[in-house]
This record gives C-alpha cells, structure tokens and sequence, in this order.
C-alpha cells in the first residue's frame, strides 16, 4: 500500500490467526514514491513520479521474507508523472511506465543477460498534442503482445478533454518445422517483420599492431560489449572464424573489436588476414526465440537481413516462436456516443488475461441523448477473434499493395485484390484450423474447430502498419456494451477505476458517488419468525451515505452459442461499500483497485484527512463462487456431425468387435 505523500509503501501479510493483515515491511524513496503499485507474482514496480520507478523483488521462504530492490529505472526526460501508471506483463518479460507530461509509454523487456529490465521502445501516436496526457492509463495482457494507454484529456473538434484510448499489438510469429535437421546446420525462416541488427564489413583480422581485432569500415556505433555476432561471406583469419556459430564482443576501439565463444569469455587468437567479404552481423535486438514453448539461449540462433538461423536440431512439425520487439497501432478506442467536453474517456483501462476483452472507464461522461440522470460509464471491447475465433469484416476488403498479415501467428503474404481474393490466398496457405471466406465483399476469417483453440486467444491476427487492417477491412475490437453505475446520479465519477480480476468479473469505482446501505430491524436469523419487517419484506428501507464513494462488481453472463455479434453482458453482481459512518468529507473510496485472488482491496486516500488520511479495505470471497451462478441447465448437447464412424476392428476374425461413435 502506498503512502506517496511520505515517499512509504507498506507491505502487509495476511494473518490467520486473527484474520487481519500484519505490517511486515516498510520501503522508503523519496516524497511520491508509491503513487503507483504494479506486479506480477514476485515482482513489484513502484513509481516514485517526481523522477524514478522502483522494481523491488518478493523474496519469501522459511529463512527470508523481504521485498529486494532489484534496479532503479530514471525518467529520460523531465517529468512530475513518471510512472503514474505502469503495467506488468503476467510472465514478468515486459514493462510500461507511462509518462502523461510528455505522451509516452516507455517499454522495457527483461534482458537474460543482465536480469535487469531495458529500455526497448516508447509508445506514442502522431496526433498527439502536449496536454492530451496520453499515459495517464496503461494496461498490458499475459504476454506484453496488446497494450492499451489512455489519454482522457485528448481534446476533439474543439471539445476539450474528450478522450481516447490506443491499442498496440507486438507482432509475434511462428514457423512450422517441415523436416529434420542436426545440431549447427541451421534451419533458415523469413521474418515478416525483421529484428534490428547492425551489419559491418570486415576488411581485416589481427592487423599489425591490432592482434586479434577485427577490424570494419564504417565503425561500430551502436554494438556494445557482450553483443552477440555472427559471421557470413568470405570468412577471413584461416579457419579461425566460422559460420553458422555466435560470437561475442569482448572487447572494442573505434571500428575494431574482439570476440570470444562465451559471453565474457578470452578473446580468440586471430590469423593475421586482409580482404574479402566478411559480414559482421551484430544481434543487437533483445528478441526471444523458442521452440515448442522453450526459450532457445542468444548463442542458438541469429538474424542476417530478414531470415532468422535456429541452429539446434529441430524435427518436422516443431513450432518456432519469434517474439520481436515492434510494436503496431493498430486501434484507436472511443466511446461511439455523441462526444462530450470533459468526459475523460481512458482515465482508467483495463484488460483480460489475453486481451480478448478491454473495459474504458470515462468518468465523466454524460447520457445527456437519453435525458438520463447519469455520470461516468465503463465501455467494453470484445476482441471476436480471440474470444469467439470469428473476424468479422466491418467494411468492404480492397487491398491495393503486397501486405502481410499474421494469423495465430503464422505469416500470410496479401497481393492486390478484393474479399475473395484475399479469402483464397488465405485457404490457399494452409494454416491448420484456420478458412476464410467473403461476404458482401467483407473478408470473414474464422476457425474450423473452436473446440481446438486456446480459450480466449482462439484466433489472433497481427498486421504490420495500420493500413493494413483498413484494406482489409477489419477492426480488432468492437464496442460491445456500455456499463453504467446502479445507483443512477449526476455526482458519480463511475469508472475513474476498474480491475478485471482472473475469472473476468470486475469491480468499477464510483468514488465520488452515493453509498446504499439497506437497513434491517432487530434482525436475528434464527429461522424464527421474531424479526421486524415491513408489508411481509415488500418495504424495505435504504439508508444512503452522500458522497461516501461506492464500488460495484460486475459478473459476466454468457448467451448460448454466442458470437461477436451476440455477445453475453456484464451484470451488477454486488456493491463491494465500506461500512464506515464517519469518513469524512470527500473520501474518494475507489480511487484505486486490485481485484484477484478471490480478494477486493479498494483505497481511499482522503479518508479523514488530518486525523486517519486514509483507508484500505479489503473484501474476500470465501466460496470462490461468483454471484451469478447457473441455477438450471439443459442436459448436454451433443453435435451429431463431430461424431466419426470410429470401430475396433479385429483383423484375425475380420469382424468388428465394438463401434465407438455410439452415445
């Protein structure tokens, strides 16, 4: 919990003995440090927003419990929000600060070199203007593959402070192994997006007065020590160097260097050598390569121009995984209402586990067209293809250049033609599970099988610039509900926060709103008729608490067989209300949310100012169940055609001896 005001962040430990919560550690930077909290299992990211962001490491076993500093992470430029809100992939690999002063998401990755996290790039958009406050929120998936960054103060057509939200995806592509190969005579695989390298020609080795250096024309700007590099051309130094292995840099003047077989290792002993083509190809991109699910070592593959080198043996029907660090814009999120000034749509986003469903909270919007007595709304974005493995083209396909674009992950290669051209180049690459098909000149992709994909990441596509996605007529996400507040007011700020939790419920702040609490009469469940009611339970009496600050949960209800075109809804399920009766004048409850575990801690940082200055309240769900639960269901419903004439047949008595597609 932070206390950005003393520069404190309190960790506390869950007691079982008392079902309280014991202060364990208490971590102190400078004044603002604590403004925001962000983790994925063992590591924290704290911001201290007046210049650094903290990543602390949990540390818990029967000999130690205690969060490690691990690295200290600078703002680059000048800044009173470094960090105001960050987000942390859940395999820990990625990191994004936002800096709303300046209009940047910084994205740092984990380097297995270092164990320290690295500036990889920064997230902006182009029609960006200073005040817009573009990283005010930010939120990224499992993977670090979808980010989404608010920026509720975006001004549209003279209406100030609207808001918008952006959407990038990382582009991530896989490679079907089709045979065999042995250990260093490496499979080649083109990349649709090309990992940065530095390539140098080498005019040299061990020069006299310059042994075992090579040497490069152009120098070396940009290749730092303990960059991995490989060699191709003409190899020069007699034998020495080989293709199709990963040096290192060991060492580096000017336009010469030194390299070793090991990272850190002794430089080689180079054969003095002029001439020649000899390329030196510096990896310089913290890219990650796995096969089958398991991260390959920077000294098992390499990138020359386009094509990426695994040198392991690999067998026929292994997947290859290339994670590169470029991310695409590829969706700008708005609330598709009649825009108003000052409702601050992306002050606060969130998103599921795969981002197959993003939630935008604009806390101060109006339903004015409804004449409605209404602050503050969450919109939802389904993502079809991930949630429901359906794209659904929205306007007519018309590529008119070479594009490609990535399904599941898997590179397809578009040439110039309309929906059932670009349909059939689609069916005509073969990728497992996957057709297309056209309709009214819409491009429609789906999957075969739904049964067969990966719940809530069924089907993904990934472009490589967003002109892509409008020739081919596709928008990832579609606005599929616009949740209001229960408790209907004109003082709500509902949505200012929200947070999906595992199961995809989630919780939404109203923190300036009115708190509902119904009032009960002597009320003792004893199964006993001895209770005071009114009109046989039909009157029942709300007490209300003005300005208390309320927050809801919300369940997620589906509908049988649905699609991106009937979806199922997000339904109140609970109020989740302190029960305080003096809390002062403007408490703020909600202002900030976790939701996980089974677990809702909700902050309220002006809780009785001058006397407590704050509150946390934690709510626990002691059955794991959510409120919406099914209460009746049909018998199981089986589909007919998915049964296959499948028999044990006995080739001695050439007869069948049971028949399996039975139900």
């Amino acid at each position: 919990i932070g206390d950005s005001g003393l520069g404190e962040v309190y960790r506390y430990t869950y007691n079982a003995n008392t079902n309280d919560y014991d202060l364990r550690q208490t971590l102190t930077q400078a004044t603002t440090f604590g403004s925001c909290v962000s983790y994925a299992d063992d590591i924290f990211v704290i911001s201290e927003t007046s210049g650094n962001v903290y990543i602390y490491q949990l540390v818990s076993n029967t000999l130690y419990d205690q969060m490690n500093l691990l690295q200290t992470i600078a703002a680059p430029l000048s800044t009173t929000t470094w960090g105001a809100s960050t987000s942390i992939s859940g395999d820990k690999n990625w990191i994004f600060v936002g800096d709303a002063d300046n209009n940047l998401v910084y994205a740092y990755k984990l380097s297995p070199v270092t164990d320290e996290y690295e500036l990889i790039t920064t997230l902006t958009d182009g029609g960006l203007v200073s005040g817009d406050q573009f990283g005010t929120s930010v939120v990224t998936d499992y993977y670090g593959d979808t980010v989404i960054v608010g920026a509720p103060k975006q001004d549209y057509a003279g209406l100030s402070n609207v808001g918008f939200a952006y959407v990038f995806n990382r582009i991530t592509q896989n490679f079907e192994v089709t045979y065999n190969s042995f250990p260093f005579v490496p499979q080649t695989f083109t990349t649709a997006s090309a990992p940065t390298t530095i390539s140098k020609t080498a005019t040299d080795t061990s020069e006299v007065g310059h042994a075992n250096y090579i040497k490069v024309t152009g120098g070396l700007v940009g290749v730092n020590v303990d960059d991995p590099v490989v060699f191709s051309g003409t190899l020069l130094s007699s034998g020495v160097i080989q293709a199709n292995k990963v040096y290192y840099v060991v060492a580096k003047s000017g336009s010469r260097f030194q390299i070793s077989d090991t990272r850190g290792g002794t430089a080689l002993t180079l054969a003095t050598e002029a001439g020649g083509s000899m390329v030196c190809t510096f990896q310089t991109d913290l890219i990650t390569v796995g096969v089958n699910g398991t991260v390959l070592t920077d000294d098992e593959y390499a990138v020359i121009g386009s094509t990426l080198y695994v040198y392991p043996a690999l067998s026929a029907g292994d997947i290859v995984i290339l994670g590169t660090n470029t991310f695409v814009e590829t969706q700008t999120l708005d609330s598709q209402t009649t825009y108003d000034i000052g409702e601050q749509f992306g002050q606060s986003v969130d998103t599921t586990q795969y981002a197959s469903e993003v939630l935008v909270g604009a806390p101060f919007a109006l339903d004015i067209a409804n004449d409605a007595n209404q602050e503050g709304a969450v919109f939802r974005y389904t993502n079809g293809g991930n949630k429901y493995g359906m794209i659904i083209g929205t306007s007519d396909c018309q590529i008119t250049t070479n594009r490609t674009i990535l399904l599941n992950g898997y590179a397809v290669t578009l040439t110039a033609g309309d929906a059932t051209h670009v349909a059939t180049l689609i069916n005509q690459a073969r990728l497992t599970n996957i057709i297309a098909t056209e309709s009214n000149g819409l491009l429609i992709i789906s999957l075969n099988d739904t049964s067969l994909a990966v719940p809530n990441k069924k089907l993904t596509l990934q472009v490589l610039d967003s002109t892509t996605l409008a020739e081919i007529g596709v928008t990832p996400y579609t606005q599929t509900q616009t949740i209001t507040c229960p408790h209907a007011g004109l003082h709500q700020q509902f949505g200012y926060s929200l947070k999906f939790n595992e199961q995809e419920s989630f919780v939404a702040s109203a923190r300036v709103g009115d708190r509902y609490a119904a009032t009960t009469f002597d009320f003792i469940d004893n199964e006993i008729d001895d209770d005071t009611v009114f009109d046989n339970n039909t009157t029942t009496w709300i007490d209300s608490f003005i300005n208390a600050g309320a927050v809801y949960m919300f369940d997620y209800l589906a509908n049988y067989n649905e699609n991106i075109l009937s979806t199922g809804n997000f339904v109140y399920a609970q109020s989740v209300n302190s029960g305080e009766l003096d809390y002062g004048q403007q408490p703020y409850y909600g202002t900030v949310l976790d939701f996980n575990n089974y677990k809702v801690i909700i902050g309220t940082p002006n809780f009785k100012p001058n006397e407590v200055n704050g509150l946390v309240t934690v709510y626990e769900n002691l059955t794991g169940e959510t409120d919406w639960t099914v209460f009746r269901e049909s018998g199981p419903v089986v589909d007919i055609n998915k049964i296959q004439n499948a028999q044990i047949y006995s080739a001695s008595t050439n007869s069948t001896l049971a028949n399996l597609d039975y139900i």
